[in-house]
């Protein structure tokens, strides 16, 4: 009985070692789409300001010399 009883607790052990690392396996894939998200955010607004300030005809050479 006792070898039971220490077998569950074997595992309530290793079940909370794993439930501490959960975080870090949710943490990358949302830095990594975070970091997508405002990548995209600076490139359009930097795009924004260039088709702003010199108009649509830079933007059109900066995107076909992109290619």
């Amino acid at each position: 009985m006792n070898l039971l009883i220490s077998s569950v607790l074997e595992q309530f052990k290793n079940i909370i070692l794993w439930g501490t690392e959960l975080p870090k396996l949710f943490l990358v894939p949302l830095i990594m789409l975070l970091s997508l998200i405002v990548c995209v955010v600076v490139l359009s607004t930097i795009l924004f300001l260039i088709r702003l300030i010199f108009g649509q005809k830079v933007v059109n050479f900066i995107k076909g010399t992109s290619r």
